[in-house]
């Protein structure tokens, strides 16, 4: 997808609020897709399904401070 909107010259981002203090800015890719998905699957009280989601963003990005913090937010967040 990303590559199809870099053809005509479009740029393509949302804001995805991680923490009430983060915000991600995320384009049409893998990593983007992700990080968006375990976002939602959070919202959705999905906890599994967003821990999961975002150890496969961590093996991508393991240094990458949004997926720490909403990782770290996720685990402080679930219920036991």
């Amino acid at each position: 997808m990303g590559r199809l909107f870099g053809k005509y010259g479009v740029h393509v981002e949302l804001v995805l609020p991680i923490t009430r203090e983060l915000d991600a800015h995320i384009g049409p890719c893998r990593w983007g897709l992700l990080l968006g998905m375990a976002e939602a699957y959070q919202t959705l009280d999905e906890h599994l399904r967003a821990a999961e989601t975002l150890m496969e963003l961590r093996d991508m990005l393991p240094d990458d401070i949004v997926v720490k913090a909403s990782l770290a937010e996720l685990l402080l967040d679930s219920p036991s």
